[in-house]
């Protein structure tokens, strides 16, 4: 365990822009689970991954947010070459 750095910042704040969140950087984690996975030194977009493996991240999203979110992570996969695997719905 260790505190961030003033790269791991830079890194966060780039995830957050990469989906869209910038006016989130100033909210508690523990507010938005879009800031807790882009933004947590440890979360999805801030660990610069390889491969992205989501477990029915549309869930409880109504269908318009299910485009939306789907759209971006194809988008995100192109930009930055990685891999999203995403597990559906049943």
């Amino acid at each position: 365990m260790r505190f961030e750095n003033e790269n791991d910042i830079i890194i966060a704040r780039n995830a957050l822009a990469q989906v869209g969140a910038e006016h989130l950087s100033d909210r508690w984690m523990s507010e938005s689970p879009a800031a807790k996975a882009a933004r947590h030194p440890r979360g999805a977009l801030a660990q610069q991954p390889l491969l992205l493996l989501l477990d029915e991240p549309t869930l409880h999203l109504d269908i318009g947010a299910q485009v939306d979110l789907l759209a971006t992570l194809r988008r995100l996969a192109a930009e930055n070459r990685y891999t999203v695997v995403v597990v559906p719905t049943s």
